[in-house]
C-alpha cells in the first residue's frame, strides 16, 4: 500500500459510538439545545445509555433538558465521579474551546460527529468502508501535505470523536487568503453571503478593493443587512440577489434562522426562490467564487458548471455540511473542470466545522 494513501494514515479502528457504549462509566452530555437532542436520539438508536447532562456554569439555572437536570461541571464530577463526556454543541470561540480541552484533560471526552445538514447518515465504520474508494480518489487529488494531513485527521476524528485530531489540523483565515492570493481586481461571486461578512473579509485582504461583487442570500433579514452593508462600503459594482443558489430556477423549502445555519430544502420555514449562477450571471466573468450554502453545495456547483468551465475562477467551497462533502465535492469539481489544484483547510472549531476546499 502506498504511504500516500488515505488508508495508510487511518489510525482509528473503534468508533466514538463503540467507545461510549463500552467505556464502563457513566456517559454525560456537555451542552443543551438541538445538538444535544440529536445526540440523545442517536445514543438511543444505538443503545447507549446517557446518565446525565451538564453545561457551562453561566448557562445553569436549576433547569432541566429532555428530562435531565442540567448540572454544573463540578456538580457532575461530585455526583458521578469519573465519566465519559460527549460534547453536544458547537463552538469556535477560543474561551469555549479552552473549556472543552480542560474537560478533556480531566476525563475521557469526545465530540461525536453528527451531520449538519438534513437527516444524513451518521459517519461510522460502515459508512467509511462503503465509501473508502471515493475517499481515496478525493485524497489523491490534494495538492499539498497540509491538505492530506487535514483530510486524514478529519476522517480519524469523524470515526473516533477525539479532539486531538481537530487540534492537529487547524489553519487560520489569513493562511487561506495567502493561499488564494486575491487582488483588488477580483470579480467575486458570494453564494451564501449572509450579511456580507466574507465580502468584508475579502476587502480587508485586498486593501479595500474589488472589481465587482455578486452576492446571493436567501434569508430575507440577512439580505436586508447584506444590501445595507454593501452600500455602506461604497462598492463600485455590487449586486445582491435574494435567492438561494441551486442547479436551476425554482422554489424550495427554506428554514431561515436570521443568522448562520439557514438552509434550503428543509421544511418548516416557508419557501424561497432559487436559481443557478449560470442563469443569473449570463456568462459574466467570475474570478473568485465562494460557496457556503448549508448543505446545498452540490446543487449550487452544478448551477455554476458553465461559469467554472469558462472562467476557471478560484473556488472556496464549504466541505463539512454533509459526510460526503469531503469526497463528493472535489470529485464533482474535477468532473466539471479537470485540472484544478485542490487544497483543504480547517479553521478552529469543535466539532469539525469550517472545513473549506480551495481550488486554484
Amino acid at each position: 500500500m502506498s504511504m500516500d494513501s488515505l488508508q495508510a494514515r487511518l489510525t482509528e479502528h473503534s468508533t466514538v459510538w463503540d467507545r461510549m457504549r463500552d467505556c464502563r462509566k457513566p456517559v454525560l452530555l456537555y451542552g443543551m439545545g438541538n445538538g444535544a437532542q440529536k445526540l440523545l436520539d442517536e445514543c438511543a438508536r444505538r443503545g447507549i445509555e446517557v446518565a446525565g447532562m451538564f453545561a457551562s456554569d453561566e448557562f445553569v439555572r436549576g433547569h432541566s433538558f429532555a428530562g435531565y437536570p442540567v448540572l454544573r461541571y463540578r456538580e457532575a464530577r461530585a455526583r458521578f465521579g469519573d465519566f465519559f463526556t460527549a460534547i453536544a454543541f458547537a463552538s469556535q470561540r477560543p474561551e469555549v474551546l479552552a473549556q472543552f480541552y480542560a474537560v478533556e484533560r480531566e476525563g475521557e471526552t469526545a465530540a461525536p460527529d453528527l451531520p449538519v445538514a438534513g437527516d444524513a447518515r451518521v459517519f461510522d465504520g460502515g459508512y467509511l468502508r462503503e465509501h473508502l474508494s471515493s475517499f481515496e480518489r478525493a485524497f489523491a487529488l490534494l495538492a499539498d501535505e497540509p491538505s492530506r494531513r487535514t483530510f486524514a485527521a478529519l476522517v480519524n476524528y469523524k470515526l473516533s470523536g477525539k479532539l486531538g485530531y481537530l487540534r492537529c489540523a487547524e489553519s487560520s483565515v489569513d493562511d487561506s487568503y495567502r493561499l488564494l492570493a486575491l487582488t483588488g481586481e477580483e470579480d467575486y461571486v458570494d453564494l451564501g453571503a449572509y450579511r456580507g461578512d466574507t465580502v468584508r473579509e475579502l476587502l480587508d485582504h485586498t486593501g479595500g478593493r474589488v472589481r465587482s461583487v455578486r452576492a446571493f442570500e436567501p434569508d430575507a433579514r440577512n439580505f436586508a443587512h447584506l444590501e445595507r452593508n454593501l452600500r455602506a462600503w461604497g462598492l463600485r459594482d455590487a449586486k445582491c440577489y435574494n435567492l438561494g443558489a441551486w442547479s436551476g430556477p425554482g422554489e424550495l423549502p427554506f428554514t431561515g434562522k436570521a443568522g448562520r445555519g439557514s438552509a434550503l430544502g428543509t421544511a418548516g420555514g416557508g419557501a424561497v426562490p432559487v436559481d443557478s449562477v449560470d442563469r443569473v450571471l449570463g456568462g459574466a466573468r467570475v474570478s473568485y467564487l465562494k460557496l457556503d450554502v448549508e448543505g446545498a453545495e452540490r446543487e449550487a456547483l452544478l448551477g455554476c458548471a458553465r461559469t467554472i468551465r469558462r472562467w476557471r475562477p478560484k473556488l472556496c467551497v464549504s466541505a463539512y455540511h454533509r459526510n460526503e462533502d469531503l469526497f463528493a465535492l472535489p470529485l464533482l469539481i474535477e468532473q466539471i473542470a479537470p485540472g484544478y489544484r485542490f487544497y483543504l483547510r480547517r479553521f478552529p472549531y469543535v466539532p469539525a466545522w469550517d472545513v473549506n476546499l480551495y481550488c486554484l
